[in-house]
């Protein structure tokens, strides 16, 4: 993303190897120093004329676009600069329908993530005002749910519900599975493709592309 890369990414892309998938899921796997990504960006869009650091995925990505139907970005919860280049990335692009592209975003049944939610759509809000872009919201994904929490998880889960726009997609229970597949480095839907969350899953995949 920052333009330092001497070699060519797809030696980096690991295929997912199990018979469900034929050979056609791709995991481009994050690396540690990921941590630094913000700085870097930050300086070379100050030493580098014409580059834009939010376009910095997408020059990053360009490579490999043209191989796959769907990229999936997954982005950490910090509203930095790696996030604005994530968020162009998914912007609906020239000649594109609405919904083709967009933002997916997870929140939890509880009353700071609806904070977090805010400040998340008011980076949205700004990033398309300040570049002249429109980035479409596919929907919302509730996940680590769990009712025996009481009130305020039952009543944050129907907030989020009554938004509307964007819909909530699924909602993810706070259930064993996940961790387990992560444990044994496995995706959830090769180590419990029968799990609510795994069909949870699904419900996100369907009503995300839709």
């Amino acid at each position: 993303m920052c333009g330092d890369g001497s070699g060519d990414l797809r030696d980096l892309v690991v295929v997912i190897e199990d018979p469900r998938f034929e050979k056609r899921l791709h995991v481009l796997p994050a690396c540690f120093d990921g941590f630094l990504l913000d700085a870097k960006i930050a300086v070379v869009a100050t030493q580098k004329r014409g580059f834009q650091k939010e376009a910095a995925l997408e020059l990053a990505l360009r490579p490999l676009e043209a191989d796959y139907d769907v990229i999936i970005v997954d982005c950490p919860p910090s509203l930095c600069i790696a996030m604005d280049a994530a968020l162009y990335y998914g912007r609906r692009r020239r000649g594109e329908a609405a919904g083709g592209s967009g933002v997916v975003i997870p929140v939890l049944a509880e009353d700071s993530s609806a904070t977090a939610y805010g400040m998340l759509a008011q980076q949205i809000e700004d990033l398309c005002e300040d570049l002249s872009q429109e980035i479409d919201y596919l929907g919302l994904v509730v996940n680590l749910y769990d009712s025996r929490r009481g009130y305020v998880a039952t009543s944050s889960l129907e907030n989020w519900k009554s938004l509307g726009d964007p819909k909530v997609l699924a909602i993810i229970g706070d259930l064993k599975e996940q961790r387990e597949a992560v444990r044994k480095r496995m995706p959830l839907l090769s180590y419990a493709p029968h799990s609510d969350q795994a069909e949870a899953m699904r419900q996100v995949a369907r009503g995300a592309t839709r």
